[in-house]
């Protein structure tokens, strides 16, 4: 069993790299392992435990983190990072200047 799963878990992330749900549901990961802390301390103080509660909740909380702060946070990064130059226009440079001032 535990050789057969080696086997077929890389061949099933190999398959399933470039499916969107697959990468949404790894974005959405991180953010729950993230938010699951906070959502149990206040909805627990707030509804009777309940495993359902707690995990719908944090999937709701992660994924509106995903699209309402990271989402935008990545396209502010990458539209309007200042350009990095290399001193003396070589490759292989170990101190760089900034266009900022």
């Amino acid at each position: 069993m535990f050789t057969a799963l080696t086997i077929v878990v890389p061949l099933l992330f190999t398959k399933t790299a470039s499916n969107k749900l697959d990468r949404f549901a790894g974005d959405l990961s991180y953010r729950v392992y993230i938010n699951h802390f906070i959502i149990i301390q206040t909805v627990g103080s707030v509804v009777t435990p309940n495993g359902f509660v707690f995990a719908l909740v944090s999937i709701l909380m992660a994924t509106a983190t995903l699209i309402l702060v990271e989402r935008p946070a990545r396209r502010l990064k990458f539209s309007e990072a200042p350009r990095i130059k290399p001193l003396n226009g070589g490759t292989k440079v170990r101190y760089y200047k900034t266009d900022m001032p």
